[in-house]
């Protein structure tokens, strides 16, 4: 699972993140262990996660405080929600005796996150730190469709490693072969309302799968639904950052939810190529009246 591509160019930070994909590799390995075999391998992780949360996390925070990297605070959010995150599969797993289900779950979860958090919010600040920065952060505001093009293309990029000049936007959704899709909706809160539903072809979420984690699912399970609602998260999550910044107002989101269709009649409708498959993605917005 580890890239190159994932270096910040600072040696320490670089090997704890070498040794975090390191585990979340034997853990996807092993997800379709026996029990047993899963009961110990989840545990040594989440042992190791919970004193990497404490030692990396801290010392990566500690290093953005010492150069004043300005999106220090939503850095730190990031490294607490994923700690809570791991804590509540924790008790879901304990409970249910580390069943195959929670197992593949917490697996999907992991994989993306990581992959997302090195690949794209880590590199932030080395960029930074070059000087480089990033014009998007100081760029105008722009229409919803626009965010989610951007998230959307954005985290692709980063996470599966899609070629920027692959994406492509069409008016009309791709054929999804008769595999069917999976629609997944993020439910808008704070100042703002509404719901963003993403809808994944079953053959984009098989070739999305093989570009994060080097294997081809036989069919949708938990593992890959965790990894969906994780990837949802994080573009809806890039979605509300950017109409917070536009429009001065708070912006959040609530727990992923599967749907059973898109939605009828969204306020926007993006159709994306992506070069492994076109996801659509519906976008409905309310804001508080004057």
């Amino acid at each position: 699972m580890w890239k190159e591509k994932f270096r910040t160019g600072i040696e320490i930070i670089d090997a704890q993140h070498k040794e975090l994909f390191d585990k979340a590799g034997v853990l996807l390995a092993g997800a379709n262990d026996s029990v047993d075999e899963n009961r110990e391998k989840c545990v040594s992780a989440i042992r190791f996660l919970e004193s990497y949360a404490v030692s990396h996390f801290a010392y990566e925070e500690a290093y953005l405080r010492s150069v004043n990297y300005p999106d220090y605070n939503e850095h730190k959010a990031q490294h607490e929600r994923f700690l809570q995150s791991v804590l509540g599969y924790e008790q879901k797993m304990i409970e249910s005796d580390f069943s195959p289900k929670h197992v593949k779950e917490f697996t999907g979860m992991l994989a993306t996150w990581l992959i997302y958090h090195v690949a794209d919010v880590d590199l932030r600040y080395a960029s930074y730190m070059r000087g480089d920065g990033r014009a998007a952060q100081a760029e105008a505001a722009r229409k919803h469709c626009d965010m989610v093009r951007a998230s959307v293309v954005s985290t692709l990029n980063m996470m599966a490693g899609l070629d920027e000049q692959s994406f492509e936007f069409v008016n009309v959704p791709g054929a999804d072969g008769g595999g069917g899709s999976v629609s997944v909706e993020i439910g808008l809160t704070g100042d703002i309302s509404g719901y963003i539903t993403f809808v994944y072809p079953v053959a984009f979420i098989k070739n999305l799968i093989f570009a994060l984690m080097n294997y081809t699912p036989d069919n949708i399970g938990e593992m890959e639904i965790s990894a969906l609602f994780e990837l949802t998260n994080i573009m809806s999550g890039n979605i509300c950052g950017q109409i917070s910044k536009a429009e001065n107002m708070l912006c959040d989101i609530k727990p992923p939810v599967l749907l059973d269709m898109s939605i009828a009649e969204p306020d926007e409708r993006v159709f994306l190529e992506t070069g492994i498959g076109v996801i659509e993605t519906d976008l409905v917005v309310g804001y508080p009246a004057a």
